[in-house]
């Protein structure tokens, strides 16, 4: 399995995403609390 992944920086992003998977669930929830506090301020500032 380690033979087949190719160079160290692509290595890490497939890792990145495999990640998520193995993240705990508040992580996952503090992730998804960032996104919507995100989408939130854009909704805000687009009204202005």
């Amino acid at each position: 399995m380690s033979t087949l992944r190719p160079t160290h920086g692509s290595r890490n992003a497939a890792d990145h995403t495999n990640n998520y998977e193995s993240m705990t669930p508040r992580e996952q929830l503090l992730g998804m609390f960032v996104v919507l506090l995100v989408l939130l301020l854009a909704v805000v500032l687009k009204s202005l």
